[in-house]
């Protein structure tokens, strides 16, 4: 088999024993050269370069090469590839995507601190170009001391953030002129939807990259996400499956306490992180303190059901994470009637009636998920807004709620709950929070909605991952096709609109073992960007194996096309010409 032929995660290993045999050994410093699964995500840093920023910097320098290190000793590590977004003001960018080790290091010791006026600064630019290039999930760490001089940008991150499913884990060092401001306002606006805010001293900055560094050691799922506005009092409900292991509670507020209690009601107690004599059973270490927000981890967890209590005497934001391969994704659709996946989208139109798919492609045997609810930003669920979940008669693991519903005017968060092979209860939570819009100027100019113009067509890129001939009959459905790639221009404006997301494009080949290949949506063929230097197997198209007729973009090198099996899932561009 060629090695770009697997997309799957449990094809991850074959494809680095097969480059093995090939070559001799791995390629060093380059994360397993095997395409991308569902679920894999980019590891991203966005760091400000101006002239205030110079410990930091020391700091991070100081650390990536133990981040990496810690990323690489995991065999089942969800990290594809690293990127690196510098910003100032004016300028965000460029972003470094690689999956190269050293070339991201040698680019972290290349950053240096700029003069300039150091407030405020084009922080929320530098999040959108990070999010526009990070794969799907990824964790997005930005490192500033100054508050957010585009902050006007904040619905557009927003935007990208609850399509994509990122987050942002913004660590903050400083800020201009206090926090009552729209320019600081943004960061606990894009926080609250997705992700967590460090306020913390500038000789602090390599705890967070300590945190950083056990969080790459596997993939992390969201179970409760909460942000009060005001001191309160608040109580959870933890439930713990059997595949759930090494979970983290980050609560942040003055005046704070917190009280875990195990599945009998037993209380567990706290222990310093350089505790020595730590005492039998379960207990909470407290790995940081980061500011006025604590940081505590219960290695090994039992099953059961765990009560989490907590008070603070200010404003408070609670996450709580675990290690875990489980997790779901969701998409909505108006549509009535149709398979799973068709007109599907992440986002909400108010006041229309609306389905639910949920994708779970990692329940093992004997696990199922039965429910699932929408909460508001202190974790409570949204009166009428629990639903039964009903699997789907054909696809593993794709569920449908049950009956149509109107989404809340309101943000909120989307819970699972389900149950696995040993009737301990499963719960996950999304990653970013969800805000109902109106289809936006773009949508409402010839285009239907979730459609992009450009040029004389309407596109529309869509994460679902499916087969070529499947991913073509979504776009049918729509009234257009599979994209067709006429000019150099319009490639770039497919790289952009699928962020580097290796996808279907509409090319196939004439006919079997031809060597000619043709539009499917009948548009003629003219242009071509084929990758023409490969590592191993030279360029493309080479029909490896006389099974590869479809082709992808964004194949290794940006916009880049290669020759694919057409069974293979992946995410796809539509296009419906005006």
């Amino acid at each position: 088999m060629h090695p770009d032929s697997f997309s799957n995660s449990n094809w991850r290993v074959k494809a680095v024993l097969v480059i093995a045999i090939i070559v001799g050994q791995t390629v060093p410093g380059v994360f397993p050269l095997a395409d991308y699964a569902s679920g894999a995500t980019s590891l991203t840093f966005v760091f400000d370069t101006t002239g205030s920023m110079g410990n930091e910097m020391q700091q991070m320098k100081a650390k990536a090469r133990e981040i990496l290190g810690a990323a690489t000793d995991n065999p089942n590590t969800p990290i594809y590839n690293l990127i690196l977004v510098p910003f100032s003001d004016p300028d965000a960018g460029p972003a470094l995507v690689t999956r190269d080790q050293d070339e991201f290091v040698s680019a972290i010791n290349a950053l240096h601190p700029e003069g300039g006026v150091d407030c405020p600064e084009m922080s929320v630019s530098g999040i959108i170009s990070a999010l526009e290039v990070s794969l799907p999930g990824s964790k997005i760490y930005v490192f500033t001391d100054a508050s957010a001089k585009d902050h006007e940008r904040g619905n557009e991150a927003l935007a990208l953030l609850q399509e994509t499913g990122s987050q942002v884990i913004l660590v903050l060092t400083g800020e201009c002129g206090g926090t009552d401001g729209p320019d600081y306002k943004v960061y606990e606006d894009i926080v609250s939807s997705s992700g967590q805010l460090f306020r913390i001293p500038k000789d602090q900055v390599d705890k967070v990259l300590d945190l950083i560094t056990e969080t790459v050691r596997g993939q992390e799922v969201n179970l409760i996400s909460t942000d009060f506005m005001q001191p309160a009092s608040q109580s959870h409900w933890l439930p713990v499956d059997t595949g759930l292991q090494r979970i983290s509670i980050s609560f942040g507020g003055d005046s704070r306490s917190m009280v875990l209690r195990d599945p009998r009601g037993e209380l567990i107690p706290v222990v310093a992180n350089d505790s020595t004599g730590l005492p039998d059973g379960p207990h909470l270490v407290q790995s940081l303190t980061l500011g006025n927000t604590g940081v505590f981890v219960l290695a090994e967890p039992a099953p059961g059901n765990y009560t989490l209590n907590l008070y603070s005497s200010s404003k408070s934001s609670l996450r709580v994470q675990g290690i875990s391969p489980l997790d779901f994704e969701y998409e909505f659709t108006t549509a009535e009637g149709g398979e799973p996946m068709d007109n599907s989208t992440k986002s909400l139109v108010p006041g229309a009636r609306t389905n639910m798919i949920i994708t779970a492609d990692k329940l093992n045997p004997g696990e199922n998920l039965t429910t699932v609810q929408f909460l508001n930003m202190t974790g409570h669920v949204i009166p009428r807004h629990d639903y039964d979940l009903e699997p789907h008669l054909n696809l593993s693991g794709v569920y449908m709620v049950q009956t149509d519903f109107i989404p809340p005017a309101e943000k909120f968060y989307i819970r699972i709950r389900g149950f696995d092979s040993e009737n301990y209860v499963l719960q996950r939570l999304a990653a970013a929070a969800v805000r109902p819009s109106l289809p936006s100027a773009e949508g409402s100019v010839g285009c239907r909605y979730g459609y992009t113009p450009w040029s004389r067509s309407c596109y529309r890129f869509v994460r679902s991952w499916l087969a070529f001939k499947d991913a073509r009959r979504v776009c049918q459905k729509d009234g257009g096709d599979l994209v067709a790639i006429s000019s150099g221009d319009e490639n770039v404006f497919v790289t952009e609109l699928t962020r580097g997301v290796r996808s279907w494009i509409g090319g196939q080949r004439t006919s079997k073992g031809d060597a000619t290949f043709r539009w499917v949506s009948g548009e003629q063929w003219g242009f071509e960007n084929w990758r023409v230097h490969g590592p191993f197997f030279g360029p493309e198209p080479n029909n490896w194996g006389g099974l590869e007729d479809c082709i992808e973009t964004n194949y290794v090198g940006s916009a880049m096309w290669n020759d694919h099996f057409c069974w293979f899932g992946k995410p796809f561009t539509c296009e419906i010409a005006v």
